[in-house]
């Protein structure tokens, strides 16, 4: 990710909702990366392990740790945000992107 020009803010963000694997910047977008694997798809890939749960446990983290990396990163004001994914099925990397969609706040 880093040689296709994005930027490492974070690693392994955890709060009581959750943890978030990777947290990236794209120039003005944040991003939050989820890094799941398999060894054996028996039980399916490694992007399907992302279930709805999982989904939901994300985006809450997200929004958990959204004010700091705000204040940290983006002079205060809120970035626009997408969730990736990196996976490995069998040891084949697969680049995810925008893979968890959040309706907004009306």
């Amino acid at each position: 990710m880093e040689r296709a020009g994005l930027t490492l803010l974070a690693r392994q963000l955890s709060c009581p909702r959750g943890e978030i694997d990777l947290v990236l910047r794209d120039q003005g977008t944040l991003i939050f990366v989820e890094v799941r694997a398999r060894s054996k798809i028996t039980h399916g890939t490694a992007a399907a392990s992302i279930t709805r749960k999982k989904q939901t446990r994300l985006i809450l983290t997200a929004k958990w740790h959204l004010p700091t990396l705000t204040r940290r990163f983006f002079s205060g004001l809120t970035p626009p945000c997408r969730f990736d994914a990196i996976t490995f099925d069998h040891g084949r990397l697969q680049w995810l992107r925008d893979v968890i969609r959040v309706e907004q706040d009306k």
